[in-house]
């Protein structure tokens, strides 16, 4: 399961970048899955993929998975800000990520 949550909702990405929905910093290092019933290791419950392996990639950038792209705070106008490093840049690399996750799981 590809997690990203923060597709479903309209915060921009300052306001998002400290949140739950902007970090997994805050993140257990292992999450209780098995109320979704999809993940259930129940043949009674989950027949079809009840002996499946299951692995949650949690990613909250935004991107869906897909994006490869640096980005400028949008209310960082001045150059001379830019040139010196003080704005923010989010570095999107849901592309990359995935392909990490994938190869990680196929070694």
């Amino acid at each position: 399961r590809l997690d990203n949550a923060s597709t479903i909702v309209s915060l921009d990405c300052m306001d998002r970048r400290t949140s739950i929905l902007g970090t997994s910093r805050h993140d257990l290092p292992e999450q209780d899955i098995s109320y979704k019933e999809v993940f259930s290791d129940d043949p009674a419950v989950n027949p079809v993929f009840h002996d499946w392996n299951v692995v949650f990639a949690r990613y909250c950038d935004g991107s869906s998975w897909v994006g490869f792209s640096d980005v400028v705070d949008p209310d960082c106008k001045e150059p001379s800000l830019q040139a010196g490093g003080e704005c923010i840049v989010f570095h999107y690399r849901g592309t990359a990520n995935l392909l990490g996750v994938v190869a990680s799981l196929l070694q």
